[in-house]
């Protein structure tokens, strides 16, 4: 520095001086510099503005509109069609699994499937849905081709059931449909582990539990608001209870001509529980909502 007649000073920011970054953490290294590279990478688009800035802000996650309560008039009046998948390929190459909802009593009906085509799925409504449980007012789908083909169409106006088809970016207008979905892919998890590929033998299994289990917003299970009583589980065999031990097929077969009386009833009260349970959800839901109004000539995303 003595050398020179004037000097100054002057801090380059790092990422205004990444060769030299470089090279000098280059040079420290144990090995042969020469070894190394410098790769430097040239950008040639020009750099965001303030003005992109201000026109791609961040998203508002907050919900703009409310939503309403809607409550079905009675079980298997609407069911809510879905398909999770490819799973990998099982017995059959099947790699996907066709789920329906009912959104009153939470019955669950899946089938896997090789192909999502419009003629499976009309087998499907056909034997799962029309010959078991009858002839349903609606079904909500989402907007794949093998739900609003031709075919499809046709055969649900034959019939004269309503198709509802949820927005592309909304899924959750079929929210019930996909809760369930979910449930089932974590205890298929659960149940796997690691071996995938038994998936196919598992989900019998996986159905039969979701069905036997008391939904928090009908306070029933989905095997008693369909058939009028309680399933005997697995668990009662293995660790026998009350009604195993002291079972009696002439106390049995009236107890079950009570149930199938009363099964209108507890239908009944199921149906004022789940309204009570969406009026709170609802409530909450609501008290997030942050209005936008717009107006003609307003940039939205």
């Amino acid at each position: 520095m003595a050398r020179f007649v004037r000097c100054r000073l002057k801090q380059i920011p790092r990422e205004a001086n990444s060769k030299a970054d470089e090279l000098a953490k280059m040079g420290s290294h144990l090995s042969d510099i020469r070894a190394q590279q410098v790769v430097l990478l040239a950008v040639k688009s020009e750099g965001r503005s303030r003005e992109n800035n201000a026109i791609h802000g961040n998203l508002h996650h907050t919900p703009a509109v409310g939503i309403e309560l809607v409550i079905p008039a009675w079980p298997f009046d609407h069911w809510g069609l879905d398909i999770i998948g490819p799973f990998p390929p099982a017995q059959g190459q099947k790699k996907f699994v066709l789920v329906a909802v009912d959104h009153f009593t939470k019955w669950i009906e899946a089938e896997p499937l090789t192909l999502i085509t419009e003629e499976t799925i009309i087998k499907f409504l056909w034997q799962n849905l029309l010959c078991r449980f009858g002839i349903p007012q609606k079904i909500t789908t989402d907007n794949g081709t093998q739900f609003q083909g031709r075919k499809t169409k046709e055969w649900c106006a034959k019939w004269n059931i309503k198709q509802i088809f949820t927005s592309v970016g909304n899924p959750k207008a079929n929210g019930q449909t996909e809760v369930s979905n979910r449930i089932i892919l974590q205890n298929l998890k659960t149940k796997l582990g690691l071996h995938k590929r038994g998936w196919l033998d598992e989900l019998p299994g996986v159905l039969w539990a979701y069905r036997t289990t008391t939904r928090t917003s009908t306070g029933e299970t989905p095997f008693s608001l369909a058939y009028g009583s309680e399933a005997l589980i697995p668990a009662e065999v293995t660790e026998p209870t009350i009604r195993v031990l002291r079972y009696d097929e002439n106390r049995n077969e009236k107890g079950r001509c009570l149930d199938l009386d009363l099964v209108d009833e507890k239908r009944k009260c199921s149906k004022g529980q789940a309204e009570n349970y969406k009026k709170r959800m609802i409530k909450r839901y609501n008290a997030r909502v942050k209005e936008r109004p717009l107006q003609v000539g307003d940039l939205v995303l």
